[in-house]
């Protein structure tokens, strides 16, 4: 058991070391948890609900388009206007590792922020939706907004899934 947990734990992040594997250092609960977790960021069989709507087909096409230095700014419009009734469409197609269009995101600043918007350089498309969904949801899971290691995106991917998953509407 205790070899699953690391194994399963080491998916969302660097393996824990040998005083984090001690038994005693964990709160209870702690291998459930990650095991769940796991489970729910890899078998996205909870989410088929999300496919095949006409919000899914949009996202899809917005997602595609930031791909083009032409079509991103407009994509990026297009992905921030759609709300918080979006975000699922959205997480569950983020793991794009295409380069974007070009480097660079503009979105508003949350209120109260010093400046009216905040500039980021992404690198990826995966990056970029990362930051999208920051904005919509007041949430941060990864912070790729200006690039990342592959396992940094992958981590805040998975994060984003489990976010969904426990905040998806009621069934």
């Amino acid at each position: 058991m205790e070899q699953a947990v690391v194994n399963a734990a080491s998916c969302f992040g660097p393996a824990p070391s040998a005083a984090d594997a001690a038994p005693t250092d964990r709160a209870p609960g702690f291998e459930k948890e990650v095991i769940e977790q796991h489970g729910v960021a890899t078998d996205l069989s909870w989410s088929q609900s999300f496919h095949g709507s006409e919000q899914w087909r949009l996202v899809q096409r917005l997602i595609q388009e930031l791909g083009d230095s032409a079509t991103q700014a407009k994509a990026v419009e297009g992905l921030l206007g759609i709300g918080k009734g979006g975000v699922g469409p959205i997480i569950l197609q983020m793991d794009d590792r295409r380069s974007l269009g070009a480097r660079s995101l503009t979105v508003p600043a949350p209120l109260g922020s010093f400046e009216p918007v905040a500039h980021y350089q992404p690198e990826l498309v995966v990056d970029a939706l990362d930051a999208i969904v920051a904005h919509i949801t007041s949430e941060s899971m990864g912070q790729v907004y200006n690039g990342g290691s592959t396992a940094k995106r992958r981590n805040a991917v998975n994060a984003w899934r489990v976010w969904l998953y426990h905040n998806r509407p009621a069934r």
